[in-house]
């Protein structure tokens, strides 16, 4: 089967700037720093909405659906 990344590893694949992701995501780059520290995890509810924004910043798209479908 493919292979399923959680959504830090994506969000680093991207190389996303994370300000940017935290203004499309209407949230603080505070709280997006604890996911990326690996402090918290994501609920899927905030994983959703991290493929949707990531989606919107020009993600690949296919990718981004095989991860909808990981987090749903």
């Amino acid at each position: 089967g493919g292979q399923t990344m959680n959504p830090i590893e994506l969000l680093k694949k991207y190389d996303i700037p994370q300000p940017l992701l935290a203004n499309e995501m209407g949230i603080t780059r505070q709280a997006l720093n604890l996911w990326f520290s690996g402090k918290v995890t994501p609920k899927p509810r905030s994983m959703k909405r991290i493929a949707e924004a990531m989606k919107r910043l020009g993600a690949d798209t296919n990718e981004i659906e095989v991860y909808k479908a990981f987090i749903s």
